[in-house]
């Protein structure tokens, strides 16, 4: 699996994927198009779903809380 491919699955881009990779220390290509063994894979999925949750929430809940005041206070 490809890291592009990897980010996508896990509605990432391929920058913020690779940035995430190198923060926690894994040995990976910084390429989009760099191939990841299995067993990376699994790493970084443990990785992304375990970290990414709490700041996954985070701007999706400013933007959603954001989107509804702007109408309301032209309104």
């Amino acid at each position: 699996m490809r890291v592009h491919e990897l980010a996508k699955e896990l509605g990432l881009k391929s920058h913020e994927l690779l940035d995430r990779i190198k923060s926690a220390g894994l040995d990976v290509k910084v390429n989009p198009l760099a191939s990841l063994d299995p067993a990376t894979v699994d790493r970084i999925r443990s990785l992304i779903q375990s970290g990414s949750g709490r700041e996954a929430r985070g701007p999706s809940a400013t933007a959603g809380a954001a989107a509804p005041s702007r109408p309301a206070a032209g309104g």
